[in-house]
């Protein structure tokens, strides 16, 4: 990954994190809450449940309780007239009150006529429950709720119940009646879905909101770094022009030098030495003075050769370094023509 591709990432990666983690604390607070009202809703219904069968099975108590209490414990008349009006108590299409003995015969049950006579202890339902068995134990106890599943009248089908058995413990009978759960379970159900829903809709909500804001992030950093990119082309191609031009300056400086110093220089040799050949062909006794000018001039070339390497490559640089190469070609730049030159070294 190159550097233009690291910055966009630095630059896109936060703000994907943020909107991830805003997101994901949302919804979790939001399902959090959503799920504590549906549990609070349920318990509420069952709660409604739970108390409307106490008053139905007040209401059967109540519309017995005169026959009951006046009758004996083998009284077949009473238990027959009691028969009758607790088959007679339906309310709904799926409400009614079931009787069996402690001995799990059934007495009542106005919906499914087959069980009356015969003996359901050992029923049990689809998850194992022994329903009948523990109905009984609840009337034992004095009475009490149960859960399981049975037959819905109006559907045929197996639902969840929730029925309160009480007990005659006079008759040795269990009376009781129940509400099928399936309506709570299904608005508890509806209200988890429209929450998923929901929870997915808020989604949606976000990638539409942050799809776009990560886009336009994108989009501004990498037209920043194009941007960037172009000035330091830009920057690139003026000092690559400006190195260009100063090694042709340099070329040119160097030929001048060349010509104008160590050229001429080299040209007084070559007429030193002439002029002392003719003068020693020609048995002259100043020959000697010609071939000491033509040493001098030699000796100027040799240090016009030295001062031109100094200047291409001056030894302070590799020796002391930039500051003090820069201090050292100042000073011999003003001894050299006499221009006052001053070096703010510390700038560097």
């Amino acid at each position: 990954m190159n550097l233009r591709h690291q910055i966009v990432a630095l630059a896109v990666a936060p703000l994907v994190i943020a909107i991830l983690t805003i997101t994901a604390f949302i919804t979790r607070q939001a399902t959090s809450l959503a799920q504590s009202s549906i549990d609070t809703f349920e318990r509420n219904m069952l709660k409604a449940k739970e108390t409307e069968l106490l008053n139905l099975t007040n209401l059967a108590r109540s519309a017995i309780e005169e026959v009951y209490a006046s009758a004996g414990a083998n009284d077949e008349a009473a238990k027959d007239r009691v028969r009758t009006i607790l088959t007679s108590l339906d309310y709904g299409q799926d409400g009614y009150f079931f009787v069996y003995d402690y001995d799990g015969n059934n007495v009542v049950h106005p919906r499914q006529t087959f069980r009356p006579g015969h003996n359901w202890l050992d029923l049990t339902d689809p998850d194992g429950n022994q329903v009948i068995a523990s109905l009984i134990q609840k009337a034992k106890e004095g009475g009490g709720l149960y859960q399981y599943k049975w037959e819905k009248p109006s559907s045929g089908t197996m639902a969840d119940k929730l029925s309160f058995a009480m007990g005659l413990d006079k008759w040795q009978w269990m009376l009781g009646t129940g509400v099928y759960l399936d309506d709570v379970f299904a608005q508890t159900a509806a209200a988890k879905a429209d929450l998923r829903e929901k929870i997915g809709h808020t989604f949606l909500v976000v990638a539409f909101i942050a799809v776009p804001a990560v886009m336009v992030v994108f989009a501004t950093c990498m037209l920043v770094t194009l941007r960037e990119r172009r000035m330091a082309d830009g920057k690139l191609k003026a000092l690559t022009q400006r190195i260009i031009d100063t090694q042709e300056e340099e070329r040119a400086r160097l030929a001048r030098e060349l010509h104008d110093g160590i050229s001429q220089n080299l040209v007084g040799v070559r007429y030193a030495i002439d002029l002392a050949g003719r003068k020693v062909r020609n048995h002259t006794d100043d020959a000697s003075g010609a071939i000491e000018k033509g040493v001098e001039a030699l000796n100027g070339a040799i240090k016009e050769v030295r001062r031109l390497s100094h200047d291409l490559r001056p030894p302070a640089l590799d020796d002391l370094g930039l500051t003090a190469a820069l201090t050292a070609l100042s000073n011999h730049f003003s001894e050299r023509t006499g221009i006052h030159t001053v070096l703010e070294g510390w700038r560097l």
